[in-house]
């Protein structure tokens, strides 16, 4: 299915209504083409980002303060949504199968815990914030590897 701009302005109403985040310039992407692949970043004021995208119908929602590597200590301060949620011991509800669904879900629950997402990755607390998440991911991977050897 198409992601149309309009579309994509009205899932995004509750990170874009009251310009808390924007819509990065040339970053609204779909590509009926590439499997229809659909992409989208946004960036709040204080530099947090988040980015949806539907690669060939697996759906991820990424946060954080950027999606690039620092080059000076070599850091990625981003985590998949539902990472950082279980870090920060919030809900969030069962993952939707419809990329549209995702995005209005995830918009309504990233506006009703933007504080506690901003600190998370302010100055003070980003390194904190990623350690413990890839601490949890590692963690995690090896129960699955010895539960499934």
């Amino acid at each position: 299915m198409e992601l149309t701009e309009s579309q994509a302005r009205k899932l995004l109403l509750p990170l874009i209504g009251d310009d808390l985040f924007t819509i990065q310039d040339g970053t609204m992407f779909y590509n009926s083409v590439v499997f229809g692949n659909s992409s989208i970043l946004l960036k709040a004021q204080n530099g947090v980002f988040v980015k949806f995208v539907d690669d060939r119908g697996f759906f991820t929602c990424d946060i954080g303060i950027s999606f690039r590597i620092n080059t000076t200590t070599n850091r990625r301060y981003e985590s998949r949504l539902e990472n950082l949620f279980k870090y920060l011991s919030l809900q969030l509800p069962q993952k939707p199968d419809n990329f549209l669904e995702l995005i209005r879900i995830y918009s309504r629950i990233i506006r009703e815990n933007k504080d506690k997402i901003f600190e998370a990755f302010d100055e003070k607390h980003r390194e904190e914030t990623n350690t413990n998440i890839r601490k949890r991911i590692d963690k995690e991977a090896k129960i699955s590897k010895w539960k499934n050897p």
